[in-house]
């Protein structure tokens, strides 16, 4: 009984530390977030390194709506980035997109009305029409977030970039966005 007692106390020492933590209820997808830092590392919420390898996607442009998809669908698109082996996009936007949620009730703006109010009404329509005709899945009330909806599908990593102020193409000394309290960057 003595030997049995013995027995039982030292497996009940040594059982927890042979046992796996369970995961963070948060991380419990992926991404697995949220991320920490350790040093220079990036760190899931299971403490695993982060390793980000990616390109860059414009989305700051007049439309504020990710670049080239009046030419090929978004899944094409997030196809190639996947297949050369990336996993993280940076993802830039204007500060100018953030604003039009907070003045639509924190809603987004759908396809339509940010390629007519970006490109006017004939080069808005037309382009909106190209972007559609490669994107099935689209329509003229998809909104720009719903766009990038294919990034996370594919388990990209979305590094967003606060690239200008007012969406338009950049980059010069003349762009309004060169520095604190510039013209399109009053920081007041």
């Amino acid at each position: 009984m003595k030997l049995l007692s013995s027995l039982f106390i030292a497996l009940s020492c040594a059982m927890p530390s042979l046992a796996v933590p369970e995961p963070p209820r948060y991380g419990a997808q992926w991404p697995y977030g949220p991320f920490t830092v350790d040093d220079r590392w990036v760190k899931d919420a299971f403490g695993n390194t982060v390793h980000f390898a990616g390109t860059n996607w414009p989305g700051h442009g007049e439309v504020m709506v990710p670049e080239g998809l009046q030419y090929r669908s978004v899944a094409q698109i997030v196809s190639q980035i996947k297949s050369s082996g990336m996993n993280a996009v940076r993802l830039t936007y204007a500060i100018e997109m953030i604003d039009q949620i907070y003045d639509n009730d924190g809603k987004d703006i759908d396809l339509e009305t940010t390629f007519i109010q970006g490109l006017g009404q004939s080069n808005g329509t037309k382009v909106l029409q190209q972007v559609l005709k490669h994107n099935p899945r689209f329509t003229k009330k998809t909104t720009r977030l719903q766009a990038t909806a294919e990034l996370a599908r594919r388990k990209i990593y979305i590094l967003l970039d606060n690239h200008m102020s007012k969406a338009k193409w950049c980059c010069s000394g003349t762009d309004g966005n060169t520095w604190w309290n510039d013209r399109e960057f009053d920081t007041a």
